[in-house]
């Protein structure tokens, strides 16, 4: 037992998570994943503690700051397990820790904070195991940390909002693309053409648009048209609920304008309305606590932002 472990049950055993360790870890939490951060009774028995502990004393490049946790351990998906957001099949362990690897390299913004991670390029618990750490430079060398992808965080980054957005499985799969012009072209032109045949197909539509795997019929392939995060809206979620489960007229004109509305907020747009609204919900059964006639306004202010 050592002096900061001591110290820290004293305090009333706090507990912080660096801001952009753990939006990594919503991220992946939101898809499926099991993600650790708070360590154990032995790591925050370990001498020296380390970064699974709120005292670690192996922060880079400065300190640790107290009592803050900057580790996560990623667990291999279940063999056949799908995102919860997309519907699609999991990516390895293997290709998210190559994601986050490449990116680091890379420069990109989302994975400045990677301090180092434990990872196994090959196969689960088989193969070669690294450790590849940026303290500052690139340096490799030999793991014996296995079954799980164990990253730890910069102390810069513990209240950084770098990688707030980044979301691994959206790295691997492409989903994280922008819209180009024609992109955005064709999805407003199958909104409002859907709109003419009734609104079960254009929240259908709306739905697999804002998932990232709408089929672009022309050249017969398909795009990952949007980025968002799966964050999930308490009241229009639970509004839109109330209305499915026994719509009346008041229900259905409170939760279509509380769409509406958040449709026009400064700080969302129609691809994360459609997935914090939509995700999880029977598109038919929304589609019909929803008035007919609404449905060209609603279309065409999905339309308008998508375009936008």
């Amino acid at each position: 037992m050592t002096a900061a472990y001591t110290r820290w049950v004293r305090d009333g055993s706090p507990w912080k998570f660096g801001r952009a360790a753990k939006a990594v870890a919503g991220h992946l939490r939101a898809h499926g994943y099991t993600v650790y951060m708070q360590g154990n009774q032995q790591h925050l028995e370990h001498d020296p503690p380390e970064d699974h502990t709120p005292y670690s004393a192996t922060g880079w490049p400065a300190n640790a700051p107290y009592p803050y946790c900057l580790a996560l351990d990623i667990m291999p998906p279940r063999p056949g397990q799908q995102s919860l957001i997309t519907g699609r099949l999991l990516p390895s362990l293997q290709q998210l820790s190559a994601q986050l690897y490449q990116d680091k390299q890379a420069g990109h913004p989302g994975a400045a904070f990677v301090k180092y991670m434990n990872w196994e390029p090959e196969r689960d618990n088989g193969g070669p195991c690294y450790q590849d750490s940026w303290r500052p430079g690139h340096a490799r060398r030999n793991s014996t940390d296995r079954g799980h992808t164990h990253i730890s965080s910069r102390t810069d980054y513990a209240t950084s909002g770098a990688s707030d957005d980044y979301d691994l499985v959206a790295r691997v799969t492409g989903d994280d693309m922008p819209l180009n012009s024609d992109d955005k072209a064709w999805i407003t032109g199958e909104i409002r053409e859907q709109a003419n045949k009734g609104f079960v197909d254009v929240l259908g539509r709306a739905n697999r648009a804002a998932r990232g795997i709408t089929t672009v019929v022309e050249d017969k392939k398909t795009r990952n048209l949007t980025e968002f995060e799966l964050a999930g809206d308490a009241q229009i979620l639970g509004m839109l609920r109330n209305a499915v489960g026994g719509p009346t007229e008041d229900d259905v004109a409170g939760a279509t304008a509380t769409l509406l509305a958040a449709i026009n907020g400064d700080n969302l747009d129609a691809g994360q309305v459609a997935a914090q609204v939509l995700a999880g919900l029977d598109p038919s059964k929304i589609a019909a606590a929803i008035p007919s006639n609404m449905a060209i306004e609603v279309a065409d202010e999905l339309a308008r932002r998508l375009n936008a």
